[in-house]
C-alpha cells in the first residue's frame, strides 16, 4: 500500500511539474546506454531498472522522454512520458515476447535493427507495427568504430599480455530458466577435457550472462588454470575486439559477431528442449550463417573452433535481413528522435 501511494504521488507531481529532461533506464548490471549516449547527455540522466531514493525517482517521474533498454519500465511513476525502446540485445535469437514488455502504449517508439525485424518487434512488445522504426541498435555504433575497437584491443592486451599471440575462443552462453525467479547454465560438456584438447596457442575465454552471476543464477562451467578463463567482468565490447572465434548458443552476441565478421560456432546441445521452453525468433537451424553442433562432444567442438571461418555470402545475407539499420549511425538517429519527442 505504501509503495502504491508513493507511486501515485510521484505520478501526480511528475505530471504537474513535467521537465524537458531525458532519462535513460538500462537493465540492472548493464551500462550500454551510458557508454553509447554519454557524449550527448549528462551522467545524471543514466539509471538502471532498480528502486532509487525519492530524489532520483522524482527525476524519472518528471522526465518528458524515457529511453529504455528493458521494456515498459518505471510506468508506475511516470505514465505521461514519451518513450523510446532500444532493446538491450542487438537482435532476437530466442523469443523475447514477455507480458512485462506488453505495456507499451501509443507513446512508445521501438527501435529495430532492420526493416525485416520491425514486424517481429511489434509482436514481441505487443505494439502496433507503426510504433516500430528501423533505426538500428545504438550500441553497435561502438562496435563498428574501427578506431575504438583497435583501442579496445590494446586495452585488453595491456592487461592480458600473455594472450596476445593466442587464438582466442570466446564462449558466451545464455541462461536457461525464468529470469524473474531462477536461472541456470548446466551444459553436459566436460571443461577439463576441453582444456586438455587445447594447444598452447589456444585459450577459451568465458563470459557468462549477468543473470548467471546473480543470486538467482547457477552454472557448472569449470574454469581451468590459464586455458579456460572467466572474463565475465570484462565488457563484451573489449572481448569482441580480440576474439578469433565466438562459440555461443542462443545469445544475441551472435548478431554482434556476424556484424563484425567474426567466425561463429553455435553450440546447441539442448536445442530441442530450448525450443520447447523458450522458442526462437528465427529458424535457428536454417538461417544461422555458420555451423551448429547439437551434441556434447568436446573433440568435435574444438575441431570446429579450429576450422571456423566465415562464409561471406551467408554473412552478408544475414546482415541484410536482420541488421540492415546497424550502419554506425544508429545513435545519431535515436538522438534526433529524442529531440523530436522533446520538442513535440
Amino acid at each position: 500500500m505504501k509503495f502504491i501511494f508513493k507511486s501515485w504521488l510521484l505520478r501526480l507531481f511528475g505530471r504537474a511539474l513535467r521537465s524537458n529532461e531525458v532519462v535513460f533506464i538500462d537493465v540492472p548490471g548493464f551500462n550500454d546506454l551510458e557508454r553509447t549516449f554519454s557524449d550527448s547527455f549528462s551522467s545524471e540522466c543514466f539509471m538502471e531498472n532498480v528502486k532509487y531514493d525519492l530524489r532520483r525517482e522524482f527525476r524519472i517521474a518528471r522526465a518528458k522522454v524515457i529511453v529504455s533498454a528493458c521494456g515498459a519500465v518505471k510506468k508506475e511513476v511516470n505514465w505521461g512520458a514519451k518513450r523510446v525502446e532500444v532493446w538491450h540485445a542487438t537482435g532476437a535469437i530466442k523469443s523475447i515476447r514477455n507480458w512485462s514488455y506488453n505495456n507499451v502504449k501509443n507513446n512508445y517508439v521501438i527501435c529495430s535493427p532492420s526493416t525485416y525485424m520491425c514486424e517481429l518487434y511489434a509482436y514481441c512488445f505487443g505494439a502496433s507495427r507503426d510504433q516500430v522504426k528501423s533505426i538500428g541498435v545504438p550500441k553497435t555504433d561502438l562496435l563498428l568504430n574501427k578506431q575504438r575497437m583497435m583501442a579496445n584491443k590494446e586495452s585488453f592486451y595491456s592487461n592480458f599480455e600473455s594472450l596476445r599471440r593466442k587464438r582466442i575462443y570466446l564462449f558466451t552462453p545464455t541462461f536457461r530458466g525464468n529470469p524473474n525467479s531462477s536461472v541456470s547454465y548446466r551444459p553436459i560438456l566436460n571443461f577439463n577435457k576441453i582444456s586438455d584438447l587445447l594447444r598452447e596457442d589456444e585459450v577459451v575465454l568465458v563470459k557468462l550472462h549477468p543473470l548467471l552471476l546473480s543470486e538467482r543464477g547457477i552454472h557448472n562451467v569449470n574454469f581451468v588454470d590459464e586455458r579456460i578463463v572467466n572474463v565475465s567482468n570484462i565488457e563484451l565490447e573489449l572481448l569482441l575486439s580480440v576474439a578469433s572465434v565466438i562459440v555461443s548458443d542462443y545469445s544475441s552476441v551472435i548478431y554482434d559477431s556476424v556484424l563484425l565478421n567474426i567466425p561463429v560456432v553455435a553450440y546447441a546441445e539442448d536445442i530441442d528442449a530450448y525450443a520447447k521452453d523458450w522458442g526462437f525468433s528465427l529458424n535457428y537451424k536454417m538461417e544461422l550463417p555458420f555451423d551448429i553442433l547439437e551434441e556434447a562432444n568436446e573433440t568435435i567442438l574444438v575441431e570446429m573452433l579450429r576450422a571456423a571461418s566465415i562464409n561471406r555470402d551467408k554473412y552478408e545475407r544475414f546482415k541484410k535481413k536482420y541488421l540492415d539499420a546497424c550502419d554506425g549511425k544508429s545513435t545519431q538517429r535515436v538522438i534526433e528522435l529524442i529531440e523530436k519527442l522533446r520538442n513535440s
